[in-house]
C-alpha cells in the first residue's frame, strides 16, 4: 500500500470545495478513483461518482472525473493503514 497526494487539474475550484487528498492506495490507478469524502465512490457502472449507501444516486460533487486526476506518489503506508482517504483538504472560506 501506497501514500498519494490526489489533486484536481488546476487546483480546486474555490470555497466549499476539496483541494486535495492524501489516500492509501495499492497503485496510481486505485488511488485516482478515491473521492475525498469517503461516503462517495467512483461507480464504474454509471461513469460517475456516486453515493456508497445509495449506489444509483449521483453523487453532488464538483470532484473531477478520475481520469483528470493528478496524482503524486509520496511514500509508502504502514501495513494496518486500509485503502482510502488519509487526510482531505476542505477550502472553508
Amino acid at each position: 500500500m501506497n501514500l498519494y497526494i490526489i489533486e484536481m487539474e488546476g487546483g480546486g475550484f474555490g470555497v466549499g470545495e476539496f483541494d486535495f487528498a492524501i489516500v492509501a492506495a495499492a497503485d496510481e490507478e486505485d488511488a485516482r478513483h478515491i473521492h475525498p469524502n469517503s461516503s462517495i465512490e467512483w461507480n464504474p457502472i454509471y461513469s460517475q461518482w456516486r453515493l456508497v449507501q445509495f449506489p444509483k444516486m449521483d453523487a453532488p460533487t464538483s470532484w473531477p472525473h478520475p481520469d483528470a486526476v493528478i496524482v503524486t506518489r509520496i511514500g509508502l503506508a504502514n501495513a494496518s493503514l486500509p485503502r482510502g482517504v488519509v487526510r482531505a483538504a476542505w477550502i472553508a472560506d
